[in-house]
């Protein structure tokens, strides 16, 4: 049987973080995700501004395709999260999810909501300083409003959820529709 796959992307502050890490215990699977990754990097590598934050993201990207496509090529199961948007990582998506059973979960939310959530997060200061989320903030609005964080365009099923209020459809829904593992 073809491994599984998880996709779940959304915008900053959708909770895309938050339900990857709640589908990956509730499935029982691995979650690989980009900011883990550049943490990790951070913590060797000398990040002193918002370019070379930028720049370690990129990395960061490729090291997650590489390690994702890895792991399904071996049969392993996983949840992927990150920021993933249409047109930039459509390529790279649906490479990995040609050897897998796909499905890609969009997390969506009021831009105004969305926001809010982004920045407590980065004034409660538990995020690591290299993200630079103060200057990501600042242009984060027009970003969301000229629809940069897009679904992914690639052919498996969608679920987009409203994380305004909880998740609709629920927890629950979600771990239905993606079936038995």
């Amino acid at each position: 049987m073809l491994p599984r796959l998880v996709i779940v992307t959304g915008a900053p502050g959708t909770g895309k973080t938050t339900l990857a890490t709640q589908l990956s215990r509730e499935l029982g699977l691995p979650m690989l995700t980009k900011d883990a990754i550049k943490e990790a990097m951070m913590g060797t590598l000398p990040v002193t501004d918002r370019q070379a934050s930028k720049q370690l993201g990129a990395a960061s990207f490729r090291v997650l395709f590489r390690v994702s496509q890895s792991l399904l090529d071996a049969g392993a199961s996983i949840v992927l999260e990150g920021p993933f948007s249409h047109p930039q990582a459509d390529a790279e998506l649906h490479a990995l999810g040609r050897g897998a059973r796909t499905m890609l979960i969009h997390c969506v939310a009021p831009a105004e909501l969305a926001l809010a959530r982004y920045r407590e997060r980065y004034e409660s200061g538990q995020r690591h300083p290299g993200h630079f989320d103060g200057a990501v903030f600042a242009g984060l609005a027009a970003r969301i409003h000229a629809g940069e964080f897009e679904a992914p365009r690639i052919d498996v099923p969608t679920l987009i959820v409203d994380t305004r209020d909880g998740y609709n459809p629920t927890l629950h829904q979600i771990v239905s529709t993606l079936g038995p593992a």
